[in-house]
């Protein structure tokens, strides 16, 4: 008998074992897989944020890239281009603080997307401009977007790093908004002169880039936007 309850006892402790050990499996499993769906959802988050910055850089230098062709077209001067230029950046530096405060007050995310459809609109609004007031306006609209994606934009992407590598974080951004504005100047300095289907170079270029921007707010709203709104 002793030994009967003692076999039992044994096989009931090695049973007891073998399902912690299944559990202790398990939950590294589900870990690991946690850990997975995490990292894709960052690198998402982190993909459609740096593309932001490449599309906004390279918008900001598209229109002083086609001075020469508005000049033509608008027979605008020298000082009229200088206007399109301090309307552009006196907006967008007073367009910061509002980005600021509206990223702390509502979901950053959102706040992006928005900021992002009005820099998609203005920039339609640029392609098929007939008179240099409508030039003007465009090119405020434009820096307000510019001025109140940009704090959110950065806020997301120190967030979305430790500590100890925000500083690769935003290299990292800076490097992809430099090569947004040397394809947008690349696309206005070969394309804008030419007459392209019927319609003026500069035209083009302007709506080609606002097409760009508005698919990547198409991805952010049904890719990352569920994901930054966390």
């Amino acid at each position: 008998r002793i030994a009967f309850v003692l076999a039992t006892e044994l096989c009931t402790m090695s049973t007891e074992a073998r399902r912690g050990a299944d559990s202790a499996t398990k939950n590294e499993t589900c870990r690991a897989a946690d850990e997975a769906a995490e990292s894709g959802e960052q690198f998402t988050k982190l993909l459609f944020l740096n593309l932001s910055s490449a599309g906004v850089f390279g918008d900001e230098r598209l229109l002083p890239a086609i001075f020469q062709e508005i000049t033509i077209a608008f027979n605008a001067s020298l000082t009229q281009l200088g206007y399109l230029t301090f309307a552009g950046a006196i907006s967008q530096a007073l367009s910061y603080p509002i980005g600021g405060i509206a990223g702390d007050a509502f979901i950053r995310g959102r706040v992006l997307v928005i900021a992002l459809v009005a820099i998609i609109v203005s920039t339609f609004w640029l392609a098929f401009s007939q008179s240099y007031v409508s030039l003007l306006l465009a090119k405020i609209v434009n820096g307000i977007g510019i001025g109140i994606l940009v704090p959110p934009l950065q806020s997301l992407v120190g967030d979305l790093h430790d500590q100890s590598r925000r500083g690769e974080g935003f290299g990292t951004m800076v490097v992809t908004g430099i090569a947004g504005a040397i394809a947008a100047s690349f696309l206005a300095t070969f394309f804008a002169g030419d007459e392209i289907l019927g319609f003026e170079g500069w035209r083009v270029v302007l709506f080609l880039w606002g097409s760009l921007l508005a698919l990547l707010a198409v991805g952010l709203l049904t890719v990352a936007g569920p994901a930054l709104d966390k």
